[in-house]
């Protein structure tokens, strides 16, 4: 089997930029949870899980990606911290994506973890590499890998945004492509579900007091 490397990005990027035909495979980012591209993310609970959905109309052999932060490019306004990666292992299909074996697997170009998304590297992860363990994929939509993601110092209200890039892909041919990211993550802080409890009683408290003050001046007069 054809192993991948950065340098066949390269190659799949330059072979991209010379060819007009569109991408056949597209990698999305979607909520685990619902299967949305979005998340609303307590911000005292700031750690939350994303999945890799794969899209294509033929096998796949091999595949890299990335994941970027896109809030506001070329800066955007914090960052994300990859803590780990799980690959999938879809039970009714004749392939595996392979795991991982440690940090020399020839097969996996997968950057030390933790990872922080920051201006060291514009923003966007290592490559996160895999094959399929013995066979080529068949077509159609499936998930490839579940990412554990934490967004650090988060603010109620902030709005962030995360995507793929520099996707490429080995094809039944042996050829490398390139492939398209989905539709943009958006992740909106919120505050958290305690806190809105609390603060929606002590809005109350406070209009019962007044109330009650209010009475008491009236009767008084």
């Amino acid at each position: 089997m054809k192993r991948f490397t950065i340098g066949s990005v390269v190659l799949g990027m330059a072979l991209l930029a010379a060819s007009t035909a569109s991408a056949s495979l597209t990698a999305t980012i979607i909520n685990p949870l619902d299967n949305s591209s979005s998340i609303l993310l307590p911000f005292d609970s700031s750690t939350f899980n994303v999945t890799i959905q794969l899209q294509t109309d033929e096998p796949l052999t091999a595949l890299l990606l990335k994941l970027q932060d896109i809030t506001a490019e070329p800066h955007p306004s914090s960052y994300f911290t990859i803590n780990s990666v799980t690959f999938a292992f879809p039970e009714d299909e004749e392939y595996q994506w392979h795991q991982p074996t440690g940090p020399g697997d020839p097969l996996v170009d997968l950057p030390s973890l933790p990872q922080e998304l920051n201006a060291g590297n514009s923003y966007t992860s290592g490559a996160i590499g895999d094959v399929p363990e013995a066979l080529q994929t068949g077509i159609g939509t499936f998930n490839f890998a579940t990412l554990n993601i934490t967004l650090s110092n988060p603010v109620v209200g902030q709005e962030f945004y995360l995507n793929l890039a520099d996707i490429a892909y080995g094809d039944a041919d042996g050829f490398e492509q390139v492939g398209s990211a989905g539709t943009s993550f958006h992740v909106t802080v919120v505050p958290a579900p305690g806190a809105t409890v609390l603060g929606m009683i002590g809005l109350g408290m406070v209009a019962w007091v007044r109330r009650y003050s209010q009475r008491k001046q009236a009767n008084a007069a």
